[in-house]
């Protein structure tokens, strides 16, 4: 998947991840992230983790959160910025202002959906715990409690 993913033109690159992602748990694409070297490929990981976290059980939950805690610190804090980028668009989603300030304006649809499932609080709440988590990620930390507590946050249970 990821050396089709890496060699084609970016928007081959995305309709094809797009695509096969959609048949991928969410911890094989948390492994697919960690052997990504795509920007692109990991942007377009990192959303699919992201839009999913709010149908996961807990316990899908927690084995996301193991697998991410595994992941280099490059690519925790690719993920971090990636969710704070998100976050950031689902609160402007939230304020009603204009879309062209949207930075994932080709998530449109999974956004809007987003932002409308959860109040301005809670994403509040989630860009909060992301910002806490850009210190963690550039650390060496342990940081399964972090991502646990975050993904439980993200996905609106915490």
């Amino acid at each position: 998947l990821l050396e089709s993913l890496e060699s084609n033109s970016i928007t081959a690159v995305l309709d094809q991840a797009r695509s096969e992602l959609s048949e991928c748990t969410a911890q094989e694409l948390v492994e697919y992230l960690g052997e990504a070297e795509s920007v692109i490929v990991e942007r377009e990981l990192s959303i699919e983790i992201l839009h999913r976290l709010v149908n996961l059980k807990p316990e899908e939950l927690l084995d996301v959160a193991g697998a991410i805690s595994k992941l280099d610190a490059e690519k925790h804090e690719l993920f971090v910025e990636e969710a704070l980028r998100w976050y950031r668009d689902l609160l402007i989603i939230k304020a009603r202002v204009s879309e062209e300030h949207i930075f994932n304006r080709d998530q449109g649809d999974k956004l809007r959906d987003h932002a409308f499932a959860m109040t301005a609080a809670e994403i509040q709440r989630a860009v909060e715990k992301l910002e806490r988590g850009r210190e963690i990620a550039r650390s060496n930390a342990n940081s399964q409690l972090f991502y646990e507590s975050l993904l439980f946050t993200l996905a609106g249970l915490g």
